[in-house]
């Protein structure tokens, strides 16, 4: 832990996989599940998400056959961890699991906050299914059952915001993000620069074009001065569109050169930035500049290309790691080793433990058959070849 507070990660997993093996050795549950969340956090933040998620899952497995109620807090953190990582990986159905079973785990050891923090994560989940009405649904809940904090009052009210955006009602949308920059903007200031950004969506939605461009110029100031630089982006990318819906291709141009001098800078193209390179095609056609339109419309493919690789890389991995077979095998080991321990407690009351021992054993058996068959055993096989668990 203290080569981990130094921040030298590839350090921290050499050393951590020294000790892991003498913690499987003693099956020590409590040092297994931290050294699995320590290894989980190290290979999430090092994009080694396919390890990520079998670190976590086998730390999960080691906190909750632990008796130890202080490695609870972890295994709810992990969870909470991989419902981030599957979200993002579109697997939202295991995602929402893993978020009501940490969700119920927190529950049942009186930990506020997790519930909180994981409702919340689940809202954003149903925003990310387009699924609104649950996720207005599960903020008013949220709400009604607990006192949030400023914080998590605004973060509520953006995602509020979306949902009602996305349902079309623009008036309860907009009194959300009003809501949000009539607060300090000091508490989060992404979250401020987001909510006029969307304010000027809505006034776009309304035909309102000069409210919009004065809301932009907003976003643009602020995300100067606080150096955020992808709202700073899409917030020039909104008022060149908004400036080719008015034919001022001269500004929308302008506009969008400086976007783009912004994400050569700044960060990778994805799929919302690489769309600024055929805006700028499309202004220099409108404007009878052939050559520069040309250009960008090259650029933009070969862009579009580099996204269209990452994701086919991302949905390799997926196959590589086969997470939705990585988290039935999660269930059926935590069954099965909890299953082992009802028996080892029943075994202390004489023959008719021994009894109900045998008929476990006969049902953990046919459980095992049923799940593991021969094609999962193969593939879990091809997987721990590429895993240090």
């Amino acid at each position: 832990m203290e080569i981990f507070g130094s921040d030298d990660l590839e350090q921290t997993r050499i050393e951590a996989l020294k000790v892991l093996q003498e913690a499987k050795l003693q099956q020590d549950y409590y040092h297994l599940t931290q050294l699995y969340f320590v290894l989980g956090y190290i290979a999430e933040n090092t994009d080694d998400f396919g390890n990520a998620i079998i670190y976590y899952l086998e730390g999960s497995r080691m906190g909750l056959l632990s008796d130890d109620v202080s490695v609870k807090s972890s295994v709810i953190s992990m969870h909470k961890n991989l419902e981030s990582i599957l979200t993002d990986y579109k697997h939202y159905d295991l995602a929402k699991k893993f978020i009501k079973d940490g969700i119920e785990l927190s529950y049942k050891y009186n930990n506020e906050k997790q519930i909180i923090s994981l409702t919340n994560n689940l809202v954003y989940v149903y925003l990310q299914e387009e699924k609104y009405d649950e996720a207005l649904s599960t903020i008013d809940s949220l709400r009604s059952k607990f006192n949030l904090d400023q914080d998590k009052i605004i973060q509520l009210k953006n995602k509020e915001g979306t949902a009602y955006l996305n349902l079309g009602d623009l008036e309860k949308a907009a009194s959300c993000y009003q809501y949000i920059i009539s607060n300090d903007p000091g508490t989060d200031k992404e979250m401020y620069a987001l909510s006029k950004h969307n304010l000027a969506l809505i006034s776009i939605k309304k035909g309102k074009f000069e409210e919009a461009i004065s809301f932009l110029e907003d976003v643009i100031r602020y995300s100067e001065e606080k150096k955020l630089n992808y709202r700073l982006f899409r917030a020039l990318q909104e008022l060149g569109q908004t400036y080719i819906s008015l034919n001022e291709t001269h500004l929308a141009l302008e506009k969008f050169l400086k976007a783009e001098d912004i994400i050569k800078n700044s960060f990778t193209n994805n799929a919302e930035t690489y769309s600024v390179y055929q805006l700028l095609s499309t202004t220099y056609e409108m404007q009878g500049n052939i050559k520069m339109a040309l250009h960008y419309k090259e650029t933009y493919s070969e862009k579009l290309e580099e996204y269209i690789a990452k994701q086919e890389e991302i949905t390799e991995l997926d196959k590589k790691y086969n997470i939705q077979l990585l988290t039935d095998r999660y269930y059926d080991l935590l069954a099965a080793d909890q299953e082992k321990k009802n028996t080892e407690r029943i075994a202390k009351f004489g023959i008719s433990g021994t009894a109900f021992i045998f008929l476990s054993i006969v049902l953990m058996m046919m459980y095992r058959q049923r799940r593991m068959k021969q094609n999962l055993a193969r593939e879990l096989y091809n997987i721990e070849l590429t895993s240090d668990v």
